[in-house]
């Protein structure tokens, strides 16, 4: 695993307006990565939904057992804390995957409540740490540059974003991305699964999934973290509300969360919060 000196966060910040993400390599170490990976895989062994041909996880600070502790670091907080103004605020919004294959999308958009003028706000901060628990071979994440600023604009010529183990993409939650993309054959599997499921009365999904874990066999599970933060702006706050329309509400921390969150400068908001702060 590479060991990297962060870029200058005015790089980044510049890059990140423009093309809608910037890449931070080296973010996380081999130990961390591995006490992810641990976490995740526990978790998705007895937990998650099968989804895009893996396994995926929503609210998975809630979920997940251990996670909280082993992703929100000093290293991530300051990712964070160097593209948003004032003190970053987390949503709640955290999805986890393990060897899905997603085409593309953005995120903003699944939130079909999301007021329009959220969508088109030059000056909304909602992000994504995008987080990668291992090297993303051939094209294992892709990006349309600027295609947070335009809607529209699907074509918009895709760009391979090179990542390994630890990297961290912060990017535009309005930004056309696809994180390994389907194959023909994880196609061709799907099409099969959709007549196969009811026939054996299982949900198609659980059907894709089972088979793509067989055909994976030994190979290590792809796993792929998604948090959603901005600035402590209506516009954060207006995603986070839409996201409890797809999601469900966020839990309320415990007391060690919150000292966590407190000693590291984050916010998160919280269910039925008021006005009065990021934490109340």
């Amino acid at each position: 695993m590479r060991e990297h000196a962060q870029p200058d966060p005015n790089d980044t910040r510049a890059h990140l307006k423009a093309a809608g993400h910037a890449l931070l390599p080296g973010v996380l170490g081999a130990g961390r990565v591995a006490q992810l990976r641990q976490v995740i895989e526990q978790h998705f062994a007895r937990a998650g939904r099968a989804r895009l041909g893996g396994k995926i996880q929503s609210r998975a600070l809630d979920h997940v057992r251990g996670l909280r502790q082993a992703l929100l670091t000093p290293e991530l907080a300051a990712v964070m804390a160097a593209h948003v103004p004032g003190m970053p605020l987390l949503t709640g919004d955290c999805t986890v995957t393990m060897n899905t294959r997603a085409g593309w999308r953005r995120d903003a958009l699944i939130h079909a409540s999301l007021d329009p003028a959220t969508l088109n706000a030059p000056d909304s901060t909602v992000l994504r740490a995008a987080i990668f628990l291992q090297d993303q071979k051939g094209h294992g994440f892709l990006t349309r540059p600027g295609s947070h600023l335009d809607l529209r604009a699907d074509k918009i010529a895709p760009q391979h974003v090179p990542i390994r183990a630890g990297d961290v993409v912060v990017m535009d939650a309005r930004l056309d991305h696809a994180d390994h993309p389907p194959t023909a054959a994880t196609m061709a599997l799907r099409g099969l699964s959709r007549p196969a499921g009811p026939l054996m009365r299982r949900d198609p999904e659980d059907v894709l999934t089972a088979w793509r874990d067989r055909l994976r066999g030994s190979r290590a599970n792809r796993i792929a973290l998604f948090v959603t933060f901005g600035a402590d702006d209506r516009w954060t706050r207006a995603y986070e509300r839409a996201g409890r329309d797809r999601h469900g509400p966020p839990a309320l921390i415990d007391g060690e969360t919150r000292a966590l969150l407190d000693g590291l400068g984050l916010g998160i908001i919280q269910p039925d919060q008021g006005k009065a702060g990021s934490n109340s």
